[in-house]
């Protein structure tokens, strides 16, 4: 297989207060969508048990002209464009209405589920590496240079995984709710970028840094080994499911 397809809508449940999809709900599409592509490649879960392995992503980056809103119905396709130095390179794409709204890249590795250390060479999958000439590049360097503001954030047992940490899509949400909920009712998020660099577990109590330049926001931790980034940018939008 080299592009993974699927057609769903935008549930009620997936829903944020203005009606768009929720940003956590989209990275969990995208999520799903990867896990999908391993399984059909011979390269989910049993494949991972059976090495004691586990999937991780590292970093998200996502371009999105047009946020989908309560009962959009969209298109997604998903493939693996190359592995390099053994991080996998995944790709998705939304349509609705014949048109491409939102773009995707993320990357992805094998760590031993016991030690978190990379997984051997020989264990590694291959796929039907793809190029179509859509894909978009991730950054070479995601970074944060803002931070004014803080705040502390604990991660809670509905925000884990079966890793026993938290999950890589609960992330964005703990940044968007330290901004202003006016703010988001009346503008609609263009860009994601989030670089995952240490996981937090069930429990640990954090100190999230974040500071903005117009519509931008960038978000990390505290001490000098940061847990995260995110880079947050909004543009001004309507919402037809909510009205000022």
């Amino acid at each position: 297989m080299e592009i993974l397809k699927k057609e769903l809508s935008v549930d009620s449940n997936q829903a944020d207060p203005s009606g768009a999809l929720r940003s956590s709900d989209l990275l969990r599409i995208i999520q799903d969508n990867v896990i999908s592509y391993f399984e059909s490649n011979n390269s989910g879960v049993n494949f991972t048990a059976e090495n004691h392995l586990i999937w991780i992503v590292s970093l998200y980056h996502i371009e999105i002209e047009d946020m989908p809103e309560y009962g959009d119905k969209i298109i997604t396709r998903s493939w693996c464009s190359k592995k390099r130095h053994g991080f996998f390179t995944l790709h998705s794409e939304f349509e609705m209405g014949g048109k491409i709204i939102i773009k995707s890249v993320s990357n992805w590795t094998l760590l031993n589920s016991s030690t978190h250390t990379r997984a051997p060479l020989n264990l590694l999958p291959e796929f039907d590496y793809l190029t179509t000439g859509t894909e978009i590049k991730s950054p070479s360097v995601i970074k944060c240079n803002m931070s004014g503001s803080s705040y502390k954030f604990t991660v809670t047992y509905s925000m884990c995984d079966m890793n026993r940490h938290m999950n890589n899509t609960t992330y964005i949400g703990a940044c968007e709710d330290a901004l202003d909920a006016k703010y988001l009712r009346t503008h609609k998020l263009s860009k994601i970028d989030i670089l995952f660099e240490r996981e937090i577990k069930l429990g640990e109590t954090i100190n999230i840094l974040y500071g903005s330049d117009g519509d931008r926001f960038e978000f990390t931790t505290e001490g000098d080994n940061p847990r995260f980034i995110i880079n947050l940018e909004f543009k001004e939008g309507e919402f037809k499911w909510y009205k000022i």
